[in-house]
């Protein structure tokens, strides 16, 4: 990599959905696009949060101009009260996702006021050696941003997540004509969401699930109605209310999530005409007079949904036949959760109404097929690098560019060095680019090998022997021995007997010499323990051997 070469380095989201984090690179200097998180998947057990391994940030950290964020869902800006911290620079974005951050910077003790700064719509910005225009598209949250980002060396145009919404209900209608005079400008590459890209035709309208909602709840005069939506879908908690005056109810919230985002909306000027009655008084309604909107719709285990299905929420008792609707879609890796908490549900005997049932309940916020096509037609870029997806949406993105006539396309990942240079593109280089999880209070790299020797005690068991010894290594006593996830303890089983017996037999096998070297001793028992278990238990267990001398 020149110093000359204008580059894009994805920290995270290329060759996964979620943990978005690019890095713009020119002369010397670095500006961040994203800093999202993702969610535990089945590869990742006993942790919440995953998010962008920094490293190579770190070792960059002064010459760093900033941090871009297209919009506020947690792919995008999650990691920031986790990771700004260690690197303490300017953050850069709309109003509302701001007020997003702060709320989050305000949770973690964070003091950041003088670093975060708006982008406003059509305004250029200089930034170093990169001059920023944000231009508004439609995403099912309020004021996403793409990202035309010039350098001397060449002009891209970064999407984000974006979708075309003719009546987004919520902020402005997709600019075609503005699109189209970008392109008439001349941009070289387009980095471009792939989220969707192997799904043929367009994205539906807002506009669309507010009506089919509607009418959905109206066909359920007499039951109360539950919504389950994703909390940052500003759009879909106005339909709530919508539904709710239309049909006569009023409309509750529950879920810390939502009641947030309801009012960060209110903060920034949204949900104006939009009414929730106080969680508290949920219960005060008959089931025909309110509809509750509530967070857990991928089964998040402390969401409100799941409480409602294990009976412990404190403000909702709902009734057999009462209608839950998953005005939402699976998100990939959260399917196992969410049939539980569906089986869960219909258990208790409530109508459950999903996607699967009903495909108008809900509609993406990532441009299909049609939709990619148009945006590359409106923008004409020289070439074509697709971002957040999984490979086989990287690789139908750039498919069907090709198919359009737009030949230069390169499939990246996490890590790759990818040269801009007026639009002449290529992969050049690679570098680091892990996962970090939180770990209790802590960040560790999940390839840290306190996670590898858990999950092996998890997988394999744990055997702690306490020997001892007198100072010629004559044992004292009985070999205190626990086994966790093995066998019960019991002095009178043969596993625990047969597993002390062995360590006679190791011991007898020492030399004076060697029964004085408390090391020597540690390593041959250990090793004698880990054969035995593994003969007899088929366990590669974590053994752990402890010399006490007197």
């Amino acid at each position: 990599m020149k110093k000359n070469d204008f580059v894009l380095i994805p920290l995270g989201g290329t060759g996964e959905i979620g943990k978005n984090l690019n890095l713009y690179g020119y002369q010397g200097q670095w500006l961040i696009v994203d800093f999202g998180i993702t969610f535990a998947d089945y590869t990742t057990p006993g942790y919440d949060i995953i998010m962008p391994d920094i490293t190579y940030l770190l070792e960059r950290k002064s010459d760093i101009l900033g941090i871009v964020i297209t919009h506020a869902h947690e792919d995008h800006v999650g990691a920031l009260p986790y990771l700004w911290p260690q690197l303490e620079c300017p953050i850069y974005a709309s109003k509302f996702t701001l007020s997003v951050i702060q709320h989050k910077f305000r949770d973690f003790g964070i003091k950041a006021k003088e670093y975060l700064h708006e982008l406003r719509q059509n305004d250029h910005q200089k930034i170093g050696n990169f001059t920023l225009h944000p231009v508004y598209l439609t995403h099912s949250i309020p004021e996403p941003n793409a990202l035309v980002i010039e350098t001397e060396a060449g002009k891209i145009f970064h999407t984000g997540d974006w979708k075309i919404d003719p009546s987004p209900l919520v902020g402005d209608p997709i600019e075609v004509d503005y699109l189209k005079k970008i392109g008439d400008q001349g941009i070289d590459v387009i980095v471009c969401d792939s989220t969707n890209a192997m799904q043929e035709g367009q994205t539906k309208s807002e506009k669309d699930v507010r009506e089919n909602l509607t009418s959905l709840i109206e066909t359920y005069p007499k039951n109360r109605i539950v919504v389950s939506c994703f909390s940052s879908n500003i759009a879909r908690l106005e339909t709530i209310a919508y539904a709710a005056k239309k049909s006569k109810r009023v409309a509750s919230l529950s879920g810390r999530s939502l009641w947030r985002m309801y009012e960060i909306a209110k903060e920034n000027g949204y949900l104006k005409d939009s009414q929730f009655v106080p969680e508290e008084k949920i219960q005060d309604y008959a089931p025909s007079d309110i509809i509750i909107g509530c967070t857990g719709s991928q089964g998040e285990p402390r969401a409100a949904l799941s409480r409602i299905a294990d009976k412990t929420h404190p403000c909702i008792k709902l009734e057999k036949n009462d209608v839950i609707i998953f005005s939402s879609r699976i998100i990939p890796g959260n399917e196992k959760p969410i049939y539980a908490l569906h089986n869960k549900l219909i258990a208790l005997g409530y109508n459950l109404i999903t996607h699967k049932d009903n495909d108008a309940i809900h509609v993406s916020g990532h441009p299909a097929r049609q939709d990619l096509i148009d945006m590359l037609h409106w923008i004409r870029p020289k070439a074509v690098i697709p971002v957040h997806g999984e490979y086989c949406h990287l690789l139908a993105h750039s498919n069907l560019a090709k198919e359009q006539g737009y030949g230069r396309s390169v499939i990246a990942e996490n890590g790759s060095v990818i040269c801009l240079n007026q639009g002449d593109i290529a992969i050049i280089d690679k570098v680091h680019a892990g996962r970090w999880v939180l770990d209790g209070k802590q960040i560790i790299p999940l390839t840290n090998p306190l996670i590898r020797k858990r999950d092996r005690i998890i997988l394999e068991g744990y055997v702690v022997a306490t020997i001892v010894l007198d100072q010629k290594g004559k044992i004292k006593g009985d070999v205190q021995l626990n086994a966790f996830g093995i066998w019960e303890y019991d002095p009178d089983d043969n596993d625990w007997w047969g597993s002390v017996q062995a360590i006679h037999a190791i011991m007898e096998k020492f030399s004076i010499k060697q029964l004085k070297k408390d090391q020597t001793l540690i390593n041959e028992i250990e090793k004698g323990l880990r054969s035995y278990i593994k003969n007899n238990f088929g366990k590669r267990s974590f053994v752990e051997v402890n010399i006490v001398r007197i």
